[in-house]
């Protein structure tokens, strides 16, 4: 049996942390110094979102049966197999023996930012949805990891699909495996996810400490990128007592 089962998070807008420092990288605004025209509609939008939207998540982790040089055969459900393929993953779970698969989502924000016929309104709903993505992901990462801790097990960071490395397609095995249109997030043959804020993420168990592999180190567009060493990705290799 695989050391975290399957579970769904419900996860309320107050218990997410660090969302205004999210917020002010992704809108490429200084929160403390906010012009007057435009500090009273950031606290309007935020408000909006903490009223409107129902943030969860689910995670599970599952068995790795193989590491091949460019990809990784899980164990799903009913005895199937999943495959993930990146040789970023297989170096970084070369010593995993499970792997953690998670995702969150942003139920109700679509229609906050559709009812909005302001420009500059949804500007800052779309900073403050990528925000509250970005943490929701990270709570529901950080719900596994604690478990992992008590343990005192290690864990790699996490990577997503679609960074530097990591196919864009593996969101097929993530969504076989998590099942997550139980929390209203679902899949487009163009591995579009809907709704749009909403993020998937992998990271492997292990038993002992390794190097970190940080998916922004690799990536060409990480000095520009708002999400760029903050999403719910967290760090690196860690063990049960040091997180």
């Amino acid at each position: 049996m695989a050391i975290i089962q399957r579970k769904i998070i419900e996860i309320s807008m107050e218990e997410l942390t660090d969302v205004d420092r999210a917020f002010a990288r992704h809108a490429q605004v200084n929160m403390d110094k906010l012009p007057k025209a435009y500090a009273g509609l950031v606290e309007k939008t935020r408000e909006a979102c903490m009223k409107a939207v129902k943030p969860a998540g689910v995670v599970r982790s599952v068995k790795i049966r193989e590491i091949r040089e460019e990809s990784i055969l899980l164990e799903g459900d009913g005895g199937r197999t999943e495959e993930v393929r990146s040789t970023f993953i297989t170096e970084l779970m070369r010593d995993c023996f499970e792997a953690v698969w998670f995702a969150a989502t942003l139920n109700g924000f679509r229609e906050l930012l559709e009812a909005s016929g302001d420009l500059m309104e949804q500007f800052f709903l779309e900073a403050w949805g990528s925000a509250f993505a970005s943490r929701a992901a990270a709570f529901t990462s950080d719900y596994a990891r604690e478990l992992l801790n008590k343990e005192g097990l290690c864990f790699t960071s996490a990577w997503e699909p679609g960074q530097h490395g990591f196919d864009i397609h593996n969101q097929q095995t993530a969504f076989e495996l998590l099942r997550p249109e139980e929390i209203g997030l679902t899949l487009t043959e163009s591995m579009l996810m809907i709704p749009a804020k909403s993020v998937t993420g992998l990271f492997g168990i292990a038993e002992k400490e390794q190097r970190e592999m940080i998916p922004c180190d690799y990536c060409e567009l990480r000095a520009a990128c708002p999400s760029a060493y903050d999403s719910g990705a967290g760090g690196g290799f860690r063990c049960g007592g040091d997180a």
